[in-house]
């Protein structure tokens, strides 16, 4: 029974070392749920008519009707019985599981899993999904312990597994960003060692060897020649030296590679420096996992989501686009496969990567086409060198090293006659806000590249195109006489909190096209994008509203539906403000006592999250 626990604890550490463990109810040998507790009342492995349970039962508080039943052995040969017609639920881990399985299936979808084995290189496991209602016993091809996430994506709940996923790496971000800061970690220093460290991850020699005792500077070296190696693999060419450079502030950090103690701010306590080992550890259980099966979204989220908490402090003066709105953007410029994607303020990629992913959605299975895409349609121009770091690394971990990203002033001449050569099709930018440069001057100037009848989309502060006087409002005329103003749209008010206050609206123009006289431009009111403020996670999607109300968003944009309160048409100058708050009437007879009920909701809601 002793070894029993040793097989028992390689699939508890599975579970809890998973990135989405907080999303699963997981108990052993026992439940507190109701109904599974009434249905294996009279479950006994031995035929008593007792209550029997599996070593362990995993639900889900946001899907009430699918459970993981897992039933373990110590001896591979106690793994299943031969005698398919006469089960030993007793004696076999695979026939326990089942026989558990069969005592819910009526009224849950069940994935039963039996585990046997004393090391996880002689484990053997075999997965079964039993639908709700039907006697069909399907086994699985895979012969492992699965993900989380994956087994959420067995029960056909995809949706919910992206929403689970996308918090908990929120969630997670957080506690990283704040257990960096409890040791005294620099902003401006931690998102090149999350990022160096999820690059050196990729090394397998790396991956191997960096939970062996070592100094602190030994292990920062070795990390530093696995990030090389990498990056040299990668070929990312004449790069790799801005990057490393950056990667290098790692070696700098003392309390990561010189320090051989180091105190917590938290607990005021003095401890053995084993920062950066463990930091590794963390990131490669719970993070590097997913990109086994879809590195090209979840690990690059999380990283990006990360950079969001390090770079949302105000006085680093970094701004970036969350990520809902980047998927907003693809939509919003109806993007083929063909697109060539230019980003003249490119940050982290995030927009690049939005983009890259659609692509290649589209391109189904012409692995040339894919390859192209990486290739040759992924402009992006950043002038720090640390977030040129971050972009080329964000693009690079998702398969791409050859992105066409640029070190450099977007709006110099040299650079900007390069990308024209490149002629990209479609624009996409994030400007820097409150610079001596008009942010309207980088739309012009990402117009200026784009082939002739290109789409420009750009979220940008609103006053600078209310602007009547001055030199927003000289780029607003020189805009109109070169290229048409197709929509614009106002965003939530605090759709960058907490990094930003600004108020911003999405504006979208046909390049080279002068404005016609008498155009009517589109303009939407989108004000509420669905999300809430929720304490240590910020904005969120809470209730999994975006993906209805971007869909309604793009529709109406595309049919230039007129939808009293939300969206209209009009022409406009560059004397006019350029908002539909500034053409739209409040129609007061519409609004009712539930309006005003909905809204007391909300701000009680808003009270016990905050």
């Amino acid at each position: 029974m002793s070894n029993e626990r040793i097989t028992e604890d390689i699939v508890r550490t599975h579970f809890k070392n998973d990135g989405m463990f907080r999303s699963i109810k997981l108990e052993e040998q026992r439940t507190n749920h109701r109904i599974i507790k009434n249905l294996l009342k009279s479950a006994s492995k031995r035929g008593t008519e007792q209550s029997g349970y599996p070593e362990f039962i995993i639900t889900f508080p946001s899907i009430l009707d699918s459970v993981i039943l897992i039933e373990c052995k110590s001896e591979v040969t106690n793994h299943r019985s031969k005698d398919t017609e006469n089960e030993n639920p007793e004696k076999y881990a695979v026939d326990g599981a089942l026989h558990y399985a069969k005592y819910l299936n009526n009224d849950f979808d069940v994935i039963a899993v039996g585990v046997s084995g004393k090391s996880e290189q002689e484990l053997l496991v075999s997965n079964f999904f039993l639908k709700k209602g039907s006697s069909e016993i399907k086994e699985l091809v895979d012969k492992k312990i699965l993900s989380i996430y994956d087994y959420l994506n067995l029960f056909e709940e995809k949706e919910i597994a992206e929403k689970l996923k996308d918090e908990n790496i929120l969630v997670f971000a957080s506690e990283l960003n704040q257990e960096l800061y409890n040791y005294s970690v620099p902003e401006n220093e931690r998102a090149a060692i999350v990022s160096g460290i999820l690059i050196a991850l990729q090394n397998k020699n790396f991956r191997k060897s960096y939970s062996i005792e070592k100094k602190p500077s030994e292990l920062v070296e070795d990390l530093l020649k696995a990030i090389e190696r990498v990056l040299k693999s990668k070929n990312m060419g004449d790069k790799i030296k801005i990057l490393m450079g950056e990667y290098g502030k790692i070696a700098q950090s003392n309390n990561l590679s010189i320090a051989e103690t180091i105190r917590n701010k938290e607990t005021r306590v003095e401890e053995p420096n084993t920062l950066l080992r463990d930091l590794i550890f963390e990131l490669d259980k719970k993070v590097f996992p997913f990109a086994e099966y879809e590195g090209y979204d979840i690990l690059g989220q999380f990283y990006s989501e990360f950079i969001s908490y390090v770079y949302g402090d105000k006085k680093l003066g970094v701004v970036l686009t969350p990520q809902h709105i980047t998927e907003l953007f693809v939509e919003i410029a109806d993007i083929n496969k063909d697109s060539i994607i230019y980003d003249n303020c490119c940050g982290t990629a995030r927009f690049l990567i939005k983009g890259m992913k659609k692509m290649m959605e589209l391109a189904g299975s012409d692995t040339d086409k894919k390859r192209k895409i990486k290739e040759k349609q992924l402009i992006g121009v950043e002038d720090r060198s640390d977030m040129f770091t971050y972009a080329c690394s964000n693009m690079m971990m998702r398969g791409d090293g050859k992105s066409n990203i640029h070190l450099g002033d977007s709006l110099s001449p040299t650079m900007k006659n390069k990308i024209k050569e490149l002629k990209p099709t479609r624009g996409f930018l994030n400007p820097p806000y409150s610079t001596s440069v008009s942010e309207l001057e980088f739309v012009y100037n990402n117009l200026e590249c784009l082939e002739n009848e290109g789409v420009c989309v750009a979220i940008v502060p609103i006053n600078c195109i209310l602007a009547q006087t001055g030199n927003d409002y000289n780029w607003k005329v020189k805009l109109l006489q070169e290229h048409t103003l197709e929509a614009v749209f106002s965003m939530p008010n605090e759709l960058f909190n907490p990094s930003s206050s600004t108020v911003t609206a999405i504006v979208v123009f046909k390049a080279h096209v002068a404005h016609p006289d008498n155009y009517e431009t589109y303009f939407g009111y989108w004000k509420d994008d669905g999300f809430i403020k929720v304490k240590h996670l910020g904005r969120v999607d809470f209730f999994g509203k975006w993906k209805k109300i971007k869909r309604d968003w793009v529709e109406n944009y595309i049919n230039k539906k007129e939808i009293s309160g939300t969206s209209l048409k009009k022409h406009v100058t560059a004397k006019d403000e350029w908002c539909a708050e500034a053409y739209m009437e409040t129609d007061y007879s519409k609004i009712t006592k539930e309006d005003f009920e909905a809204e007391i909701k909300k701000c009680v809601l808003f009270k016990e999250l905050n």
